[in-house]
């Protein structure tokens, strides 16, 4: 993830320790090896650099969640590989996030750091998911039909997540990410 992302790695740094920082970064090559580093309907300009998705979810999850649990981090990497096998109208906590698999996660050593997921945990997990995808919707491949009953899925999805509190800081950057979604998807 150092060599991909540095600032992502700059602000995980600053909340991990080397071992931990060493887990999250080969779950991070692992994500990358299955699923690639964005969503086959983001469209990229060829040769323009970009921060992986993998690695912007673990920055929303830092910066704007303000989370610090090794566990949450492991289980948005591992989110990734699971949303790339659901289809866009599938889009929600309990679908795209399947415990099972993000326990079963390659390259997670038997340790007391292997992900623990709470509700909240996986609540927390798709509510980064959501923010990225909003973010990046404009970027899309889809139609603005597609675009726009993405946006409700996720609308949906989130409106009904109940282990967050509604004034969070994530939630507030949701309700940002959101708004832009919409009017993007007006123009």
């Amino acid at each position: 993830m150092e060599l991909r992302s540095p600032k992502t790695y700059f602000y995980l740094k600053e909340v991990f320790s080397e071992v931990e920082l060493e887990q999250i970064g080969k779950s991070f090559l692992n994500v990358i090896r299955i699923a690639g580093p964005e969503e086959a309907t983001t469209i990229r300009e060829p040769g323009v650099s970009f921060n992986p998705r993998p690695a912007r979810l673990c920055e929303i999850l830092c910066r704007e969640g303000d989370e610090k649990n090794l566990s949450a981090f492991i289980a948005v990497l591992a989110s990734v590989v699971i949303d790339q096998r659901v289809a866009p109208e599938g889009f929600s906590p309990e679908e795209t996030i399947n415990a099972g698999a993000i326990i079963n996660f390659p390259n997670i050593p038997e340790t007391p750091n292997k992900p623990s997921l709470t509700k909240e945990t996986i609540e927390l997990c798709f509510l980064c998911r959501s923010i990225d995808k909003l973010r990046h919707l404009h970027m899309s491949s889809m139609s603005k039909t597609e675009v726009k009953q993405q946006i409700e899925s996720i609308k949906l999805a989130v409106t009904n997540l109940s282990q967050l509190a509604p004034d969070s800081k994530l939630r507030l950057m949701f309700q940002t990410s959101l708004r832009h979604a919409e009017a993007r998807s007006l123009k």
